[in-house]
């Protein structure tokens, strides 16, 4: 199925374009803050963020791989990503997502991760789906858990090309 594109109250989740690159990588990929708990690096020039971005257009029609862009419905800004794929080393369906910094603490996460729940629900009928998280990462975890995940186990959690690892746990939520 094609990535599609999907409303909530405040956002709209939709495919990544070409357009997208410079606003990807001043709010996110050029940011310590953001890359602190995600396995990739930061971006220090632009045609890195070109190439993650051609990446994402080659996958917009995977049967297992849904990376959405996250904009604010009212003025159309690129505000961050959340991405759902089937993620062979878990056997199982993973969210991931990170937002700019400027976005934190006013609910978007939690609003587009809704948005990606009932997306795995209604129209890929999943019965499950998993999160990684930092120990550390006291906001994603209080988003995890607001939206009902639970701990499943204590894991290694990989970060900064796999250069760093972190005390982790990783989230369950069952969908029926």
């Amino acid at each position: 199925m094609t990535t599609p594109i999907i409303f909530s109250d405040r956002l709209v989740l939709r495919p990544f374009g070409g357009e997208d690159a410079n606003a990807a990588f001043r709010l996110w990929f050029s940011q310590p803050d953001v890359a602190k708990y995600m396995f990739w690096e930061t971006h220090s020039d632009i045609s890195e963020t070109q190439t993650w971005i051609l990446d994402e257009l080659d996958s917009i029609n995977d049967d297992d791989w849904y990376r959405f862009a996250v904009e604010s419905n009212d003025d159309h800004r690129l505000m961050g990503t959340v991405l759902l794929y089937y993620e062979k080393e878990l056997s199982s369906w993973e969210i991931v997502y990170f937002f700019g910094c400027e976005y934190w603490n006013n609910g978007f996460t939690t609003e587009a991760i809704q948005v990606l729940i009932s997306f795995a629900k209604e129209k890929l009928r999943l019965e499950r789906i998993v999160a990684r998280v930092a120990l550390e990462n006291k906001a994603s975890v209080r988003v995890l858990e607001k939206l009902g995940f639970k701990k499943d186990k204590s894991i290694a959690y990989a970060t900064n090309g796999g250069t760093v690892v972190l005390n982790g746990l990783l989230y369950s939520l069952p969908l029926i």
